[in-house]
């Protein structure tokens, strides 16, 4: 989903609208009561179909939403994947439209990133479904021929002679998000979207999202070379201080990928000093507060790697102050929760490096405490489980009490005979086993 938001923001009015008489305008959406059209039917398809869309009902746990979709699901399996009249929607029932828009609606008013997401992709398929050819080209995506339906649109631009450059660079785009998407489904290589990308980037290398597409594609294919220079061009083209931010964020993340340590530390402070910018700016953003305690972590974690713990510690501290006000701001938030009791790990782990045992013990102590509740609030999620006993045993070497070990070991046990434990981890247990003795 990542790599789509970013390459759907242009879509969002960044390169303007198109000309209708060069590629007819999109229609406008029908009220729910009145009869979709073909047009409304193909998009609202899409959307649900999206892997954006496949992606956050794999999260969900709403049963009444996993409902929705089982009945979606069984609805359009019935129809043998109707192509429909280019007219009207005649083999996909209304109510069939209009539940898988609902269904949309309500994940998009879950989660923001999503929202965008799906955003762009709905200005993309209204925009290339809006002539007949385009139409048609939309169903064949529908209906599994993804491939065909990309070189459908490819032809439609290529031998349109109304359409300006501007004009057909924005289709192309449109054409390159949704071989994203279907990328997502696995109907297409990364080096198929990397080629579109590349070519966008060439006729015009002032597009922020475009950058910021090809460079998460270059690390998707581990091109990491190539991937800092699109990022390293994504925070030159960048409009807003939030754009220039996450460019460096990635780009900082490319940085270590390379081992460039300075370089990354560069890039991650950045970014770091844009969010406090906007933090200064908006004391009422929550989740730009959230943001700037995850820049002070990757400032953090690199200079642990260049082993500047004193420094380290500070900017992990600069976090946990972050997340305690957040927590109780909001105490219900989980992943906040979450991340408080990672803070408290972190500058459990500095101090421990330098050596200093008892305040390393101090702060793995709160972590123990954070993810105790955790655990007690989902007491079936191994996840939770694992960071609790990684925790005692933590804290176990810092303060050399043993019974800490023999509690996470009790806990490990548990989870081998519920079945949940993973082999992988025979390390982790031959430690908390050493310990416990």
């Amino acid at each position: 989903m990542r790599v789509l938001m970013v390459a759907g923001a242009v879509c969002a009015g960044a390169t303007g609208p198109l000309a209708p008489e060069a590629w007819a305008a999109p229609a406008a959406a029908a009220p729910v009561e009145q009869r979709p059209t073909a047009l409304q039917a193909a998009v609202a398809r899409a959307l649900y179909a999206a892997s954006a869309t496949a992606q956050m009902l794999e999260q969900e746990d709403d049963a009444a939403r996993l409902t929705q979709r089982k009945h979606i699901d069984r609805a359009w399996a019935r129809l043998g994947g109707t192509t429909a009249s280019l007219d009207a929607a005649p083999g996909v029932p209304p109510e069939l439209t209009q539940a898988q828009e609902r269904l949309v609606a309500a994940l998009a008013e879950e989660d923001e990133d999503y929202a965008q997401a799906i955003q762009s992709l709905r200005l993309a398929v209204t925009a290339l479904a809006a002539t007949p050819e385009g139409l048609a080209a939309l169903w064949r995506y529908n209906t599994g021929d993804e491939a065909g339906a990309l070189s459908a649109w490819d032809r439609l631009i290529d031998t349109s002679p109304r359409l300006a450059s501007a004009e057909r660079a924005s289709l192309r785009r449109y054409v390159a998000l949704l071989a994203l998407d279907a990328r997502g489904k696995g109907k297409g290589s990364t080096r198929s979207v990397l080629v579109r990308y590349e070519a966008l980037t060439q006729l015009d290398s002032h597009v922020y999202a475009d950058w910021m597409a090809l460079g998460a594609l270059y690390q998707d294919d581990r091109q990491w070379t190539k991937a800092r220079a699109a990022l390293t061009r994504a925070t030159q083209t960048a409009s807003t201080d939030p754009e220039r931010c996450e460019a460096f964020d990635e780009l900082g993340d490319v940085q270590t990928e390379q081992d460039d340590l300075p370089a990354a530390l560069q890039s991650y402070q950045a970014c770091l000093t844009l969010r406090q910018k906007w933090v200064k700016a908006h004391p009422d953003d929550l989740d730009a507060q959230n943001d700037l305690s995850v820049s002070h972590d990757s400032v953090a974690d690199t200079l642990g790697a260049m082993e500047d713990w004193a420094g380290a510690v500070k900017h992990y501290q600069s976090s946990l102050a972050i997340r305690q006000k957040l927590t109780k701001a909001e105490p219900d938030n989980v992943d906040w929760q979450s991340d408080l009791g990672d803070s408290h790990m972190d500058i459990g782990d500095a101090l421990s490096a330098q050596g200093h045992a008892a305040a390393a013990a101090k702060s793995y102590q709160a972590g123990v405490q954070v993810r105790q509740a955790l655990h007690q609030a989902e007491p079936n999620s191994p996840e939770r489980q694992r960071d609790l006993i990684i925790s005692l045993m933590k804290l176990s070497e810092a303060s050399g009490q043993k019974s800490h070990a023999q509690r996470a070991l009790k806990l490990a046990q548990q989870m081998q005979t519920r079945g949940t434990w993973d082999e992988q981890d025979s390390e982790l247990l031959t430690t908390l086993e050493q310990l416990a003795k």
